[in-house]
């Protein structure tokens, strides 16, 4: 049965099949002088304290003339640059509305707040997620070559289940908790303590950061490292709306098109949004820190080992409304183990089509494959709880070692066309469109820049089936 998919980028399909494709350019930014007033300009957790005095993170059109600007209104603020962020600079002894007000300002945001592992219990199961299938179907699979990086407090360098496979560790580092040793372990760990210290990529490299920045690590630094898959097992309070964070993990994922962020939803899910246009809905839009509503990462909330969303897994809607978590894995302790062990998946279908094609594959194609290949739990369909549903790796990996994917890019009001056979007898098709998004501006009201469309057609019938704002649910 001939079956046509039409996508405005591009796409793949198959039974289990992964689409993935390449960003247009981003809009241009709104030049100074603009009429929005200047409240718009502040961070939601600003504009309730627009008086207090502390340290801001500010968005600027032109650095020089905000500078220019603060030694001349506010004489007794300190400045502080930020390198590889030119357009961002952190402000001390300014209120956040007077810094709103100036004309070059295009945002103010809180700095860095406290973040705080996302754990709870102690226990592993790496069944839960297909993962000791591809361990036994595909032993050679086990994450050699690649590194992992763990943005966290430090690890345990004693710990044998990392011996020598730890990346210029500190030796001076104290470890403070043993959470970012037990996150490793669950992606990387190597098995020689116990059966249990074997982790899903277990022959993988790690590579350590510290959650203090909650920007985006130096990238350059990141892939000098050879790191393609970056875990994020913390959070800070329930935080919605698209921050200078949130733009900065987008804009580096159009830079480094390789590298995969991967965060827990936080472990908040009985608690109310608490700003935004879901603050009043009990048990929703409950993510911790705004950096997870980047659109060109992972989050992912917690299962128990029989798939079902544990109650305190923080879900979604996005502050816009986008999908968020987008995917769930067994997390006993919580988010933080389920995000861990996504990690050491990603770094499973990376090895898979970097073993095909020998290149490591776009974020945004390992992302299509595990959202097209996760077992639907819960609700029917995807759902603001469970995501695309339960990863499944062996499906995910299967996906990138049988080519079911298609990669590709379009130019404005351009579409693509694919043109594929369904096998008889096949009972469901699922397509999955994923595509790099330029960063949105900060505050945005909506953050997505380019909007694709997905549409199955039956040439034979004329029956087509479409989806729209990314095809972020299965075609039937």
């Amino acid at each position: 049965m001939p079956v046509s998919i039409r996508a405005c980028l591009c796409c793949v399909v198959g039974w289990l099949a992964a689409v993935a494709g390449a960003a247009l350019p981003a809009r241009a930014q709104q030049a100074p002088g603009r009429a929005e007033p200047a409240a718009s300009r502040l961070a939601p957790g600003l504009q309730q304290r627009p008086a207090t005095r502390e340290t801001l993170r500010v968005s600027v059109t032109d650095a020089a003339a905000f500078r220019q600007w603060l030694a001349r209104e506010q004489p007794k603020a300190r400045l502080v640059l930020l390198p590889r962020h030119p357009d961002l600079l952190q402000v001390r002894g300014a209120s956040a509305a007077a810094l709103a007000s100036c004309p070059w300002v295009r945002f103010v945001d809180v700095a860095d707040r406290p973040a705080r592992p996302e754990r709870q219990l102690n226990s592993a199961n790496l069944s839960a997620n297909k993962v000791t299938l591809v361990h036994r179907r595909y032993p050679r699979l086990a994450g050699q070559g690649l590194v992992v990086s763990v943005k966290e407090k430090p690890i345990d360098q004693q710990d044998i289940d990392f011996r020598g496979r730890l990346i210029s560790p500190d030796p001076q580092a104290q470890m403070l908790t043993a959470h970012a040793t037990i996150m490793a372990t669950l992606i990387a760990g190597g098995g020689n303590s116990s059966p249990a210290g074997r982790g899903a990529a277990w022959q993988a490299r790690i590579a350590q950061s510290d959650y203090d920045n909650l920007l985006p690590d130096d990238g350059a630094r990141l892939t000098g490292q050879g790191v393609s898959v970056q875990n994020h097992s913390y959070g800070v309070g329930i935080e919605n709306y698209y921050g200078v964070e949130a733009r900065a993990y987008d804009q580096q994922a159009r830079q480094y098109t390789s590298l995969l962020h991967v965060f827990s939803s936080g472990n908040s899910g009985t608690q109310p949004g608490g700003s935004g246009r879901y603050a009043a809905l009990a048990a929703t839009a409950n993510l911790t820190g705004q950096f997870k509503m980047s659109k060109n990462t992972l989050s992912v909330g917690a299962t128990d080992a029989l798939g079902q969303v544990s109650p305190l897994s923080s879900r979604g809607p996005a502050y816009d409304g986008r999908l968020k978590p987008e995917l769930v894995a067994f997390g006993d302790g919580g988010t933080s183990d389920a995000a861990a062990l996504v990690s050491g998946i990603s770094l499973l279908v990376q090895q898979a089509y970097q073993e095909k094609r020998g290149t490591l594959p776009a974020a945004a194609l390992v992302k299509a494959a595990l959202l097209n290949s996760a077992d639907d739990t819960g609700r029917p369909h995807p759902d603001f709880v469970a995501g695309f549903g339960q990863a499944d790796a062996l499906g995910a990996v299967q996906t990138m070692l049988d080519g079911r994917f298609q990669e590709g890019s379009v130019a404005q009001n351009q579409e693509q066309l694919t043109t594929l056979t369904v096998p008889p007898g096949t009972h469901r098709l699922k397509a999955t469109l994923v595509w790099t998004d330029p960063e949105s501006d900060a505050n945005a009201a909506q953050a997505l820049v380019n909007d694709l469309d997905l549409t199955l057609e039956h040439p034979a019938s004329g029956q087509r089936w479409h989806r729209s704002a990314g095809c972020t649910a299965p075609l039937p």
